[in-house]
């Protein structure tokens, strides 16, 4: 029996959460509830991250009708001066329409995400080209905005930053 697309995206976006989930560990992150997220960055002087964090309301929202956006993760680094950076992972490794959401997420991120760094990593082999080109292009008009082209280019960043 074939796997239906949105089934086999969920499971390939897993993946890629459980790499970098990986990796804030051996960053020496800690992991916390994400209903006690805040509260925990407010008392803590350690490095703390989350997972699927409400952080706002997307552009879609109306008066009638919220939307709200959870982040893959936000992670929480006291020692930084951008004490907040969120990350949003994006996988496609089959033909479909993950790289057709590239507009939204990156309009949400200008417009709606709170005013962190936000970075976006991808494991999308099967995306069109020109849609992975067109969203590293958006990091010249969206300050907040940092694309990684697949996993190993993050991780590679990260060890430095992190």
């Amino acid at each position: 029996m074939a796997k239906q697309g949105g089934k086999t995206a969920t499971e390939n976006g897993g993946q890629l959460e459980e790499l970098v989930k990986k990796m804030l560990d051996d960053c020496e992150y800690q992991f916390i509830e994400n209903n006690k997220f805040f509260l925990a960055t407010n008392g803590l002087k350690q490095k703390l991250y989350t997972q699927q964090l409400v952080i706002c309301e997307s552009i879609y929202s109306t008066e009638e009708r919220k939307h709200e956006l959870r982040a893959d993760f936000v992670i929480y680094d006291p020692s930084k001066e951008g004490k907040y950076i969120i990350i949003e992972c994006k996988s496609q490794t089959s033909t479909g329409s993950v790289d057709e959401k590239y507009p939204y997420l990156n309009e949400n991120i200008k417009h709606k995400y709170p005013p962190y760094k936000t970075i976006v990593v991808l494991d999308a082999p099967a995306a069109r080209k020109g849609a992975k080109i067109w969203l590293k292009k958006q990091e010249e008009t969206n300050e907040r905005l940092q694309v990684f082209q697949n996993f190993s280019e993050f991780r590679a960043w990260a060890i430095k930053k992190f």
